[in-house]
């Protein structure tokens, strides 16, 4: 499986990268949410590791453009702090 992790905690990133690695999936990362877009139009993958709080663009606009682009793509949502009270909406 090829899974895009994007996250701008670069240690998170590598540590998510070798445990997927170790368990045989192909894995390439993106350290900010615009970048991790980009990276995902220009590439395809079967899934996605994305923080929620991240600078340059938050996970949440950036799932809402891998799924734009890919409907069906398995997005997975993860976060080691939430903005403020905000509720999340994936529509």
């Amino acid at each position: 499986m090829r899974i895009l992790v994007i996250d701008d905690d670069e240690f998170f990133v590598k540590l998510m990268s070798h445990a997927l690695q170790k368990n045989g999936h192909v894995v390439e990362f993106s350290l900010d949410g615009l970048a991790g877009a980009r990276h995902f139009e220009d590439k395809r993958f079967d899934a996605v590791i994305c923080d929620l709080v991240m600078p340059e663009q938050d996970g949440i606009e950036t799932i809402r453009e891998i799924r734009l682009a890919s409907p069906d793509v398995a997005i997975v949502a993860i976060s080691g702090g939430a903005p403020s009270g905000e509720a999340v909406s994936f529509n």
